[in-house]
């Protein structure tokens, strides 16, 4: 296991998709002028170094999550000495290609490393430099519902040239076909004499097939935990920097008051000890001494002079007894709080002013029950495990202990600044039962698994995708790139039958200090019917059609109808649900209907379909 610097990795993007278990490409520095680039992964909790990264606190994400506390991923630096402090990593794959000579093997068999200064072929006598291999292989889940290993492994390059038989001393060497692309245009040779006599090579033509490799099963290894356990599962070929070899299992939580509060932050923050003897009673049923715990705030903690005693009691018993247990639950509970707004006060981190309703013309009402500018917000992102191949399913361990409750997992506190909209219900639930609308969404219902059913019906997928049109068109006005802008959506609770379709748009940073407001701004009445208006303009036509408007059936794994990267989909690091259960024409109609939209007749246009540039 490499302990090695990882300073271009925003930390943020350490508690996303490139968190543990992921593929990077580091840049190593061995003096001024040489320096190396090798392909690593982000090795898991076991060799992280706790006590040299900065706790972050969040009482209903920790007892939610059944841990103490969360770290914030180290910061790294280019000094010698506080090379402690970086996320280790392993090297991954392994195999490498020689840029010079074409040689394919390992460090240190046929490459060498020194310094970690990059690795170069011994065969080329250090010349040429070591390529990380294009392919590996990862386990394939047998079906959604099963817990996902995260087991990758090397491509089984010395199986693959020799199908599967023996060979006493394979020397691999990758070569050219001409007048072919892509993967046809390479092929591996073993240069062994006796191959080499029977001229035993294999192009990789045919690698990507699913029955490439059908008699190969997993080997079961973990490099992310420098270990290997049992499988024997179907493995699945995957380009090392494809999209599916790493999803992040997120979860997050804003924090509402009280727990937004100084009092209330600046306790978890610093007495978490005294809470947790608080809470070591109330399990024993013993009387809490509040007497001794406030003689020994007032002493210790000069902050606590502003608020009196009954203030504190009451922050302690609510920071010693939380009682949410799911996130969607709490979710619910952020909501409200967005829609029931909270004053600025003192260093609070949740300020949000609704916007009267009065305020709201009557089109506008018609779509949109309720504006709310968030001017601050603070969002904990906490990083508990990862999928491969496939977004479903219960995520992989990110450490090695991972089924018995650890007492810390990494995360990410980010602050800033959004726009809340909460739809008009009523008018999502009159248009969503027409029979066009229902027609529609039929194929995409027919292909989701039951973990995921709750996203897929009209008004989910409309909000989805409004969401997503209201991005991009954000990003034009408020002076945010698209990547900077987040969604969080907020919708159907079946626990509690509670009706809700809204989203928080917002932009946030590692800065304590937030955003800079361009994007509250964009919260008013008036720039939020010209934002639906344009984004239904912009939706109307896509470079994509009539192909894209035309989607009716979902491909593949692709949870989406009319969408695609010209019209709907931003990118996946500000989208809840991966790119999926979008669709254009619940907005604008199809060619076929046009009552079939949402918004269409909402605005004073021409509403007629165009599929030519407008």
């Amino acid at each position: 296991m490499a302990n090695r610097k990882t300073s271009h990795i925003p930390v943020h993007q350490l508690i996303g998709y490139y968190g543990i278990g992921s593929i990077y490409e580091l840049r190593s520095h061995w003096n001024e002028r040489q320096s190396g680039i090798h392909s690593v992964m982000v090795a898991g909790l076991d060799f992280w170094e706790p006590n040299d990264m900065v706790p972050i606190h969040d009482p209903v994400m920790e007892h939610i999550l059944n841990v103490h506390e969360f770290y914030a991923p180290p910061i790294d630096t280019e000094e010698e000495e506080n090379a402690k402090a970086a996320v280790p990593v392993v090297r991954f794959p392994k195999w490498l290609v020689c840029d010079k000579c074409q040689r394919l093997g390992r460090v240190p068999q046929e490459f060498e490393d020194r310094k970690f200064s990059g690795p170069r072929c011994l065969s080329c006598r250090g010349r040429g430099r070591g390529i990380p291999a294009r392919l590996v292989v990862a386990c394939q889940p047998n079906d959604h519902s099963e817990r996902q290993t995260g087991h990758i492994d090397d491509f089984p390059w010395v199986y693959w040239v020799h199908r599967g038989r023996s060979c006493a001393d394979p020397q691999l060497k990758m070569e050219t076909v001409p007048g072919a692309s892509s993967l046809r245009g390479l092929k591996v040779v073993c240069l062994n004499p006796p191959c080499l006599e029977q001229h035993v090579e294999r192009s990789l033509g045919d690698a990507l097939l699913p029955e490439a490799l059908s008699s190969f099963r997993c080997t079961g290894k973990r490099p992310w935990l420098d270990d290997q356990e049992p499988c024997g599962r179907r493995v699945r070929v995957i380009f090392r920097h494809a999209s599916n070899v790493y999803f992040p299992d997120i979860v997050s939580a804003v924090s509402i008051p009280p727990f937004s509060t100084e009092l209330y932050q600046q306790l978890q923050r610093r007495n978490g000890r005294i809470i947790r003897n608080i809470q070591r009673d109330h399990q024993r049923n013993r009387s809490v001494d509040w007497d001794r715990i406030l003689e020994e705030l007032r002493e210790e903690e000069w902050w606590i002079k502003p608020f009196t005693d009954t203030q504190v009691i009451e922050a302690l018993k609510e920071l010693s007894v939380i009682s949410d247990t799911d996130v969607n639950q709490y979710r619910m509970k952020e909501r409200r709080a967005l829609l029931a707004g909270y004053p600025e006060t003192p260093r609070a981190l949740f300020i949000a002013d609704p916007i009267p309703k009065e305020r709201l013309s009557a089109n506008l009402a018609s779509m949109v029950d309720q504006i709310v500018q968030v001017h601050r917000l603070r969002e904990v992102r906490v990083l508990r495990g990862f999928r491969r191949i496939s977004p479903a399913g219960q995520y992989a361990p990110i450490s090695k202990n991972q089924g018995e409750p650890r007492s810390w997992l990494p995360a990410v506190e980010l602050h800033g600044e959004g726009i809340y909209l909460e739809w008009n219900r009523e008018t999502m639930n009159i248009w969503a039962q027409q029979p066009a609308v229902k027609d529609r969404i039929k194929p995409l219902i027919s292909t989701v698994d039951d973990h995921v059913r709750e996203r897929a019906n009209s008004i989910a997928i409309l909000v989805h995708t409004l969401s997503h049109l209201l991005i991009k068109q954000l990003a034009l006005e408020s002076g945010y790139g698209l990547g900077s802008l987040r969604e969080r959506l907020y919708l159907n609770n079946p626990d509690d039958g509670e009706e809700a379709a809204g989203i928080l748009i917002y932009a946030a940073s590692t800065a304590t200090g937030g955003t800079l407001g361009g994007l509250v701004r964009q919260g008013t009445p008036e720039r939020i019917a010209r934002l639906l208006e344009s984004a239904y303009e912009a939706a109307r036509w896509c470079s994509s059609d009539p192909l894209c408007i035309e989607h009716r059936t979902p491909l593949d794994d692709e949870k989406n109808l009319a969408a695609c990267h010209a019209c709907c989909l931003i990118s996946e690091t500000a989208c809840e649900w991966n790119n999926q259960f979008l669709d254009r024409a619940l907005v604008v109609g199809d060619l076929q209907c046009r009552e079939l939209g949402f918004l269409v007749g909402r605005f004073d246009k021409d509403d007629k379909m165009t599929i030519s540039s407008p």
